[in-house]
């Protein structure tokens, strides 16, 4: 993947005086659910407008994000524990599958703790079943995310019927009569 990384956040990076830190923005049926790395709350314009990202601190956790030269689709997990347990009820409600996931990656000054630039985007897939795993007290939970790569291992299942058709439009009538056609004679340069 592209990385559009600003040449002043490259230039940071290698005077060894930076600290990275990471954005998460899971979609869910109550709405998105925005956590980062450190502690507190975050403010970030990464995705267009203002947001607010809850610090997950030490209890998130994003597994190792592998890119490889050929095409091929590699998922991360994401994964934040010390979850209360009567929050696994609306966890178990809100995350479903094939909602958008996105991972963004940015970098502190060590020494003024501001933001260089902007974060930028490492990764984009899809929520996959999530697991839950409950304690005494606490419980986590950890949701795979596909890459988006993982549509083109997904058969395309299509007929050419006017059934099939309605699914993306019910007004066009472009295979109603393909059925008819089948067992008609159609002769060419000959007259009857």
């Amino acid at each position: 993947m592209a990385r559009d990384i600003h040449a002043d956040t490259i230039a940071e990076v290698q005077t060894n005086d930076v600290e990275p830190y990471f954005m998460a923005l899971i979609d869910t049926k109550g709405g998105e659910v925005l956590v980062w790395s450190g502690y507190g709350d975050y403010v970030s314009s990464v995705s267009g407008s203002s947001k607010t990202y809850l610090g997950a601190g030490e209890l998130g956790l994003i597994s190792p994000i592998q890119e490889s030269q050929n095409l091929s689709a590699r998922g991360i997990t994401l994964s934040i524990s010390g979850v209360p347990p009567a929050r696994i009820s609306q966890a178990l409600a809100d995350l479903e599958q094939g909602r958008l996931v996105q991972v963004f990656m940015g970098f502190f000054s060590a020494s003024t703790r501001q933001p260089i630039n902007s974060e930028f985007e490492i990764f984009t897939g899809q929520t996959d079943i999530p697991v839950i795993n409950e304690g005494g007290e606490s419980a986590s939970i950890a949701i795979t995310a596909e890459n988006r790569l993982i549509s083109l291992e997904r058969l395309n299942v299509r007929r050419y019927t006017h059934e099939d058709q309605a699914r993306d439009d019910v007004t066009d009538l472009g295979f109603e009569f393909v059925t008819s056609l089948q067992d008609s004679e159609i002769l060419f340069g000959t007259s009857r």
